[in-house]
C-alpha cells in the first residue's frame, strides 16, 4: 500500500521483495527435520547460552551452508536499505506536494511519515541489540518497541469510531487495500465528477493547505474511498493529481505574464505551494523544465 500511494501505481514486482524471505524460510526446513535435542540445544544457545548442552549426533547439519552466521547482518543490511528508499521517497513525495514531512498537514502523509519513523527506531534497536547481545538475546527489546505500537494502535481503534473509513491505521498498514472494496462503478463514477468538480471547478488544488482529507470532507466522502478513486479511474495519488493542476495553472500564469513581472516565488504561492522549491521540483517533473525555462521558452 505504501508505495502504491507514494508511486500512485500498485507494482507488478512487489512479490520479488520477498524472495530472499521465501527462500530462508525452506532453508529452515533442516532445522524441522534436526531430532528434539539439537532443537533444544538452539534453544539453550538462544536465551540461555550458560546452560549445560545436550549431545547429540547429526545426521545432516540444521546449517549446511553456514547462513545462519550471517543472517543479521544480512537482515540489519536489508532493513537499513529498505527504509532508507522508505524515508527518500517520503522526503520526495512530500516536497512535491509542497509540504515538510515535519510539518505535514494531510493525515495520509503524516500516517506514512509517523509509520517510517517508527520503522527507523526499531531498526536502530536491532542494530543495538545485535551489537550488544549474544544470540537471540535482548530481542524482547524489539518486541516491546513493537508491542507498544499495537497497543497504541489498538486504543486508537477502541477510541475513535471513524478508524475504518480513514486509508490509513496508525502503523499505515492496509491488507488488501481496495480488493473488498464496497464501492460499486455508480459510486465511483459519483465520487469522480465530484473530484473534479472541486479540482477544476472549485479550484480546490490552489489552497495552499490541501489535503486528502480535508478534500473527502467537503465532498463528503471518505478518504480511502477518494483515493481509490483518483488510483483507479485517473491513475494518480492525491499528491501527483494535486501537483498535476498546480503545474497546469502555473504554465498559464506563466504565458499570460508577457511583461514578467511576477515571480516564481508569487506564482508557488498563487498555485498552492509553500516553498519554491517544491513548485520547482513538480514543474520540472511534469513538464521537464524549471518555472525559469518554460518563461524564457515561451518568450523567445
Amino acid at each position: 500500500m505504501y508505495c502504491q500511494f507514494l508511486c500512485g501505481r500498485e507494482s507488478k514486482k512487489t512479490g520479488l521483495h520477498l524472495v530472499l524471505a521465501l527462500l530462508y524460510l525452506c532453508y529452515l526446513t533442516f532445522d524441522l527435520i534436526q531430532p528434539n535435542e539439537v532443537k533444544y540445544n538452539s534453544y539453550v544457545y538462544s536465551f540461555h547460552p550458560d546452560w549445560p548442552k545436550l549431545s547429540v549426533k547429526y545426521f545432516i547439519s540444521n546449517d549446511p551452508l553456514g547462513l545462519k552466521n550471517y543472517l543479521n547482518t544480512v537482515t540489519g543490511i536489508q532493513l537499513i536499505i529498505y527504509t532508507s528508499l522508505a524515508l527518500r521517497l517520503l522526503v520526495k513525495k512530500g516536497r512535491l506536494a509542497g509540504e515538510s514531512i515535519f510539518r505535514a498537514n494531510d493525515e495520509v502523509l503524516r500516517s506514512l511519515r509517523n509509520m517510517v519513523f517508527h520503522i527507523i527506531i526499531v531498526v536502530v534497536i536491532f542494530i543495538i541489540v545485535k551489537l550488544c547481545f549474544k544470540g537471540d538475546l535482548g530481542d524482547y527489546y524489539i518486541g516491546t518497541y513493537v508491542s507498544v505500537i499495537i497497543l497504541i494502535t489498538t486504543l486508537r481503534v477502541m477510541n475513535d469510531s471513524s478508524y475504518f473509513e480513514r486509508s490509513t491505521s496508525f502503523m499505515d498498514i492496509d491488507l488488501g487495500k481496495y480488493r473488498k472494496s464496497s464501492l460499486t462503478e455508480t459510486n465511483k463514477k459519483k465520487i469522480l465528477e465530484s473530484i473534479i468538480f472541486e479540482l477544476e471547478t472549485r479550484q480546490y488544488y490552489l489552497e495552499n493547505l490541501a489535503s486528502l482529507s480535508e478534500l473527502a470532507k467537503k465532498m463528503g466522502e471518505s478518504p480511502h474511498h477518494v483515493s481509490q478513486v483518483m488510483n483507479e479511474k485517473l491513475n494518480k495519488s492525491f499528491f501527483e493529481l494535486l501537483a498535476s493542476y498546480r503545474v497546469e495553472e502555473a504554465k498559464k500564469i506563466l504565458s499570460a505574464d508577457n511583461k514578467n513581472k511576477i515571480t516564481v516565488e508569487e506564482i508557488s504561492e498563487m498555485v498552492g505551494y509553500n516553498s519554491k522549491t517544491a513548485f520547482n521540483n513538480a514543474f520540472k517533473k511534469l513538464s521537464g523544465k524549471t518555472p525559469t525555462e518554460f518563461r524564457k521558452s515561451i518568450n523567445t
